[in-house]
């Protein structure tokens, strides 16, 4: 019988079907919407990878709901705030 016990990042996760990732609930979110757009708010979910700086997530879904739905201004707008955080605009 082994005594080795893990000890990695996801050690707690694999023996209690919990994550100590808190944005798994966010990573979760964004699968979802790229697989079922409609199921989402792609602004709010959008302003939350902004929020936790990661632009170029929150830009790639922004990016597939202008697609869906071009010219919006909300979307257009937390767009220009995404390309100012990945350094997209001078």
């Amino acid at each position: 019988m082994s005594t080795h016990q893990s000890t990695g990042p996801h050690a707690l996760g694999s023996r209690t079907g919990t994550t100590r990732d808190p944005n798994h609930a966010l990573n979760v979110r964004v699968l979802r919407f790229r697989h079922s757009p409609h199921r989402e708010d792609p602004a709010l979910l959008a302003q939350e990878l902004l929020e936790l700086g990661r632009h170029e997530d929150a830009l790639e879904l922004l990016e597939m709901a202008l697609a869906r739905e071009p010219g919006d201004a909300d979307l257009e707008l937390l767009r220009g705030r995404a390309l100012l955080g990945a350094g997209g605009v001078l």
